[in-house]
């Protein structure tokens, strides 16, 4: 996902940079808090498998999703 960010970002002019600092910042923040869910919600069993691939889960669709921007933006 870092790399999809970074690779975005270089592509950006500053005031664009910034919106997306911004964004990504939130972004982080709500898979944080998202993925401690599980850790209340279920046994410790349960919720040591839950979190982290909630982890993984949220961290692949913004890498794809930070992809696809990049890429719409050489189409232009």
């Amino acid at each position: 996902m870092q790399r999809e960010y970074t690779a975005l970002e270089t592509l950006l002019e500053p005031k664009k940079r910034e919106t997306l600092r911004n964004s990504q910042a939130l972004w982080v923040k709500y898979q944080s808090d998202d993925c401690r869910v599980p850790y209340v919600l279920f046994s410790k069993d349960k919720a040591e498998f839950a979190g982290p691939a909630c982890t993984i889960e949220l961290k692949a669709a913004r890498a794809l999703q930070l992809r696809a921007w990049r890429d719409a933006l050489g189409s232009l």
